[in-house]
């Protein structure tokens, strides 16, 4: 276990972020013993979803954040979701050291335009399994 004191769950941006007090919202993390189960999953959700809809090499002072779902063009993915599978898995396990045993998978919806995500994971510090889904839209107006 991971002593309460070097949890690396911090003070970051929220996810999406959010204007608050005339200025931008961070986390709030509570730390120690104040930091509960169901807030850490939130906190990690929050980062998953920022992991997956940012585009690698957009954030100027850490190009390898994010992940590279948007170079697979969607005809590719209604053959193939393998790529998409590979883009989302690898970049999660690079960028995300709080959880292990990554899964995805997939639901294409395109007569709507767009992919639902469904990512399954083990949270390291509490072992307890947990499940997120991510709608990424193929175009802006959707």
């Amino acid at each position: 276990a991971i002593p309460n004191e070097q949890d690396p769950v911090g003070n970051g941006f929220r996810y999406p972020i959010q204007i608050s007090n005339g200025g931008i919202a961070f986390s709030g993390a509570p730390k120690g013993e104040n930091m509960n189960d169901t807030y850490r999953r939130r906190v990690i959700r929050q980062s998953l979803s920022q992991i997956i809809a940012t585009a690698t090499s957009t954030w100027i002072m850490r190009r390898r954040f994010g992940s590279r779902m948007i170079e697979v063009p969607f005809m590719v993915l209604r053959d193939s979701p393998a790529f998409l599978e590979r883009y989302v898995i690898e970049a999660i396990t690079r960028q995300e050291k709080r959880v292990t045993g990554v899964r995805t998978d997939f639901k294409l919806i395109p007569e709507e335009g767009r992919i639902d995500i469904s990512v399954s994971y083990t949270i390291i510090r509490i072992g307890s399994a947990d499940t997120m889904t991510y709608p990424w839209y193929l175009n802006e107006a959707a």
